[in-house]
Formats: structure tokens, C-alpha cells, sequence
């Protein structure tokens, strides 16, 4: 019987130290009590805006309201509606709060610490994704003094649906989830420093989809201040055909797709149309624009942002030009192969040269087949690999490290690390292969090389996050100088095998490609 009591009192006492033990903060929405897990202190699926329902939807965002009781974040944040999210771990899937945010954070902190803020975008092409996946596991970034926070917004019609009459009624359309990171951003200056970290060293980041948000954040007035840094892996607003690379482009797409829509069910682009549209499930209306893109024929029905000239500028290129841009420093990058994902391996020479035709005027699609020609040592995968590589990531990088160096330090890196075990894969260093390696998250079977580059690339990454100088975190210094961009002087820092800089070896070819598709507007 004694034994059966002390027993029970054993596990009464776990129990009571492990609630004593849950980190607990007191923020000016609420106490928050999230979780420590691996060494570091986790809150999960703390709610920035309020439930998307009724006229919610398809509308700019309205910030959370403040909590009654104590909010116990230990579930990451549901997934948004997407036709992709049985790829995701079930316990995320479903639910209606997905407008949500994640916090990783170093152990023992006050309000007082005033840590460096890391804000991470998840990519997906603005269909699909979610902020909870292990890829985005900030405990690493956390371990070294950084809070992450990771972020959940509205994707495909949800978050991009573009209509004439939601123009009218609030002098924007089309960007819902680009409203939502703005709104997250806000929770994040106002409630951070309750975490412990500085509202005067956030950096905003992300990756593909998630980077070409970030960079629309740099292009936007209205965030001014809110943040100081931005780490873009592979993206950037200017892009195809994730947007468009003028607002002629963008809205022919985003107006021809957004009616395809409202056509399927029937209905108008009026404000009759857009309610007959909340009342159907978010899962339907996500199975209607997957990511579908047919380069070849220039289909597809994904949803992409709206150039609005109020979330979005109309021309991100010209005010790029016109150095209308915040403030702040840059790290961005691409990886060798960007386009092997989005090319079919058994792509022929017609479809190739066909879809140049189907998406560019007659002179373009001339001047592209001309700069992407064939090769005897060439393949057509390889050629249109490259091509989408360029169009879709690298002209946008290219655009951006230019006119932000005109003015702010910007750095820019080279991924190009394939470790052996993927040898002879024909996708090679692909579109966000290098995303574990920035979060240091690399698998149990990951060789001890791989670990060697990922200690590298995410020491450079956690440099800048703290000064923004990859080069030094305040205290120590790398011993190999990764050099400020110039766009005279062309130097980048390759990331592989071993590390070094290099010259920007595609900055001739992007230079005829930005005066294939922007001579005009240079003048």
C-alpha cells in the first residue's frame, strides 16, 4: 500500500513540475504558456487574426482579440485549406484557426533580452504549405539566440482571389494572404518583446512563395520600420509565373483565373458572386486552383497576387528603380538548379520552344529561344531547366541585389552543395534543397559533409540575423570574407563542398534576360 502512495505522490510531483515548469508569458493580448521541447521553449498556433468565416473571407484580416483565460500553445497551427494538405501530418490538417503563429525561443529569456527576431514565410506557391512542418523547425536558429517565428496565411482563392467588387469595397484585392503576413507582423512588433527579443532586430525571411512575400514587404510603405533585415531564399515579387513580370501580365492571369472561378459555380464577380463563394468550403474552392502550371500550353489555374498598386506596387521593377524601397538590409541567394523541379525530363524540343511561344509576343519568345538555344552538349531538360530557373528566381534576385545595393548592404549567395548520396539525380541542387541546411535541420542519416555545410551556411545566416553582417556575430568572425554585393563588382559567396567566393557567374545572361522583358522600361 505504502508503495502504491509514494508511487502516486511520484507522479503527482512530475506532473506538478512539469506545469511549474511550462514557459509562461504575459503578453498585452494574455498569458501565453507554450512548452519546452529539446532545449528551447515552444508556443504553438497563437492566433495573430481572428477566425477566417462569413464576410472574413476573401477580406483583409482583423487582428485576434485578446485572451479571456490563459491560452496553453501546444499544437502548431492548422494547416490552411490547400488541395496538397493530405501531405501533411494529419494532426494538422482541418480547423479554422490556421491564421497562426509559431515561437521558437532560446530557454531563460525576459522581456528584457531583447534577442534578435527571425519572421519565416513559408513557401508553397501561394497554394500550398503550412508554418508547423519539421523543415521550419526554428529550434536550431533558437539554440543560438535567435526567436523564430513561423507563420500561417491564407492561400490560394482563400488568400488570393482576385474581384472587381472586393476592389470597390476595400481599395484591394487579390492579396488576402499577403494582408495576413502584414497583420502577423504587426502581433510580432507588438508582442515580442514580451518573448524576450527586439522589436529593433526583426528580420523577415522565407523561402520560394514565402521570399517573393518577403520581398513585397521590402517594396511596401505601410511596414515601414517594422522590420530591419530580410533573408530571401529563391524568390522575389518580380517572378513567372508565380505573379508576372508587369502588371499588363499580372492582371490578364489573375483577373482570367479569379472569373474562371466564379464561373465553375456559376455565379458573377458582384458581391452576390462573392458571397455564394464563402458559403461553399474552403477545400473545394482549394481543389479548383492546385498549382497546376502547363508551360507548354500556358495553363493553369492557381491563384497568384494581385498588383494593386496599394499591397502590391504596380510595377515592382520601376519602383525598385526609383529606390522606393524600406529600409533595410538583404541576404539572398539561389541554388544551381532552380528550374529541375518544374521541367518534365522527357520535355521535347516543340514543347519547349512551343511554350516560349504560348506565353511571350512573337519578339520575346524570338529573343528567348535565341538566349536559351540548343547546344550539342545541351539537352532540352537542361535548357528549359534553366530557363525556368531564371524567369521564375534568379532574373527576380538578380533585379533586387542590383537596385537594394544602390543603398543598403545586401549579400548574396551561391547554393551549390549535392551530397553523394544524390548523385545522378537529374534535379540536381534543386529549388529549395538548401532550406534544411539554413535551419540546420538535417536528417540522422545525414553524412558528416552535409552536416559540415549546413553548420556553415546557418552560422552565416545566424551572423546576420544578430548584426546583419554574415561575417560576424558581433564578437567573432569568419575567417572567409563574404563580401557586400556591388553591382559592379559581382561577388558571391558559394555555398558547397567548401565555401568561397566567387564571381556572379549568371549575371550576364540575366542581363540580356532583363533586357529582353524590362528594356523598355529602363529608359
Amino acid at each position: 500500500m505504502k508503495l502504491k502512495i509514494y508511487f502516486s505522490l511520484f507522479i503527482f510531483l512530475l506532473g506538478l513540475q512539469s506545469v511549474l515548469s511550462a514557459p509562461l508569458v504575459e503578453t498585452p493580448v494574455g498569458l501565453i504558456e507554450g512548452e519546452e521541447l529539446n532545449g528551447v521553449e515552444v508556443f504553438k498556433g497563437i492566433p495573430y487574426a481572428q477566425t477566417e468565416t462569413e464576410e472574413l473571407r476573401f477580406a483583409p484580416p482583423v487582428a485576434a482579440s485578446p485572451f479571456k483565460e490563459k491560452f496553453k500553445a501546444d499544437r502548431f497551427c492548422p494547416i490552411a485549406p490547400q488541395a496538397a494538405f493530405l501531405n501533411y501530418d494529419s494532426s494538422q490538417s482541418g480547423g479554422k484557426s490556421y491564421l497562426c503563429l509559431n515561437i521558437f525561443r532560446p530557454v531563460n529569456l525576459t522581456s528584457e533580452s531583447k534577442a534578435p527576431v527571425y519572421v519565416w514565410i513559408h513557401g508553397g506557391a501561394y497554394a500550398s504549405g503550412t508554418s508547423g512542418i519539421p523543415l521550419y523547425d526554428g529550434s536550431q536558429f533558437a539554440k543560438d539566440g535567435i526567436i523564430t517565428v513561423t507563420v500561417n496565411y491564407r492561400l490560394g482563392a482563400e488568400g488570393f482571389l482576385h474581384s472587381n467588387s472586393l476592389f470597390k469595397k476595400y481599395g484591394t484585392t487579390g492579396n488576402w494572404g499577403h494582408l495576413d503576413l502584414i497583420e502577423a507582423l504587426k502581433w510580432v512588433n507588438q508582442n515580442i518583446e514580451s518573448f524576450g527579443g527586439d522589436t529593433g532586430n526583426i528580420t523577415v525571411g522565407g523561402g520560394s512563395a514565402g521570399a517573393m512575400a518577403a520581398s513585397a514587404l521590402i517594396l511596401n510603405p505601410k511596414v515601414k520600420g517594422m522590420f530591419q533585415k530580410a533573408i530571401l531564399h529563391s524568390g522575389t515579387i518580380i517572378s513567372f509565373p508565380f505573379v508576372g513580370l508587369n502588371s499588363e501580365q499580372n492582371h490578364d492571369t489573375a483577373q482570367k483565373r479569379s472569373q474562371k472561378l466564379f464561373s465553375q459555380f456559376g455565379v458573377e464577380d458582384s458581391d452576390a458572386g462573392v458571397d455564394m463563394l464563402r458559403s461553399l468550403d474552403p477545400y473545394l474552392l482549394a481543389y479548383q486552383c492546385a498549382y497546376d502550371y502547363d508551360f507548354t500550353h500556358n495553363r493553369g489555374s492557381f491563384m497568384i497576387p494581385y498588383l494593386d498598386g496599394n499591397v502590391l506596387p504596380l510595377s515592382p521593377y520601376k519602383e525598385l528603380k526609383r529606390n522606393n524601397y524600406n529600409d533595410v538590409s538583404v541576404l539572398m541567394g539561389y541554388n544551381s538548379n532552380e528550374g529541375t523541379l518544374f521541367v518534365n525530363s522527357d520535355l521535347t524540343e516543340n514543347d519547349f520552344y512551343s511554350g516560349l511561344y504560348a506565353n511571350f509576343d512573337k519578339n520575346t519568345a524570338e529573343s528567348l529561344k535565341n538566349l536559351y538555344k540548343l547546344t550539342e552538349k545541351s539537352s532540352v531538360y537542361e535548357r528549359a531547366s534553366e530557363f525556368m530557373g531564371d524567369v521564375m528566381f534568379n532574373l527576380g534576385m538578380k533585379i533586387f541585389a542590383d537596385n537594394l545595393s544602390a543603398t543598403q548592404k545586401v549579400y548574396v549567395y551561391h547554393f551549390d552543395y549535392l551530397p553523394k548520396s544524390s548523385k545522378g539525380d537529374l534535379s540536381g541542387v534543386h529549388h529549395s534543397s538548401e532550406l534544411k541546411y539554413a535551419f540546420n535541420n538535417m536528417s540522422k542519416d545525414a553524412s558528416q559533409k552535409s552536416r559540415d555545410v549546413a553548420e556553415v551556411f546557418h552560422l552565416r545566416l545566424v551572423n546576420f540575423l544578430k548584426t546583419g553582417d554574415p561575417n560576424s556575430d558581433g564578437e567573432m568572425s569568419t575567417l572567409i570574407k563574404w563580401k557586400a554585393y556591388d553591382s559592379t563588382d559581382n561577388a558571391v559567396l558559394r555555398i558547397g563542398a567548401y565555401t568561397g567566393v566567387e564571381e556572379f557567374k549568371l549575371k550576364d545572361k540575366l542581363s540580356q534576360l532583363e533586357e529582353i522583358f524590362f528594356g523598355s522600361e529602363k529608359k
